[in-house]
């Protein structure tokens, strides 16, 4: 079983852009991850989109970055890191609301 982030037929060219690095770099839909399971030789046991709280696990995960460890980034990392960082998570949240962006499980078996 697995579960990764999902291309949508909403999603732009700029999120995608975004979105390679966090996913498999192949970022695919759900069916198109599906068959490449089948394509080598694994039967689908259960898939489903599992979209629906990404978004918020992202804004928790700004808050979360703002209220416990921005002043740690920024010192090991930097103010760029920090708020690129930042903006990525705004931008897969928006993302996720306009449906350009989701998560997939898949329980596959080696047949």
């Amino acid at each position: 079983a697995f579960t990764d982030h999902l291309e949508t037929e909403k999603m732009t060219d700029e999120l995608r852009g975004l979105m390679q690095p966090l996913a498999i770099h192949n970022l695919q839909t759900l069916q198109g991850y599906a068959g490449l399971l089948e394509n080598n030789g694994f039967a689908i046991l259960s898939r489903e989109d599992i979209g629906k709280e990404m978004g918020e696990q992202y804004r928790q995960s700004n808050i979360i970055l703002e209220n416990k460890f921005k002043n740690e980034v920024i010192r090991l990392l930097g103010q760029e890191i920090y708020q690129g960082t930042i903006d990525m998570f705004q931008m897969l949240v928006e993302a996720v609301e306009k449906g350009m962006a989701s998560r997939g499980r898949i329980v596959a078996q080696k047949v």
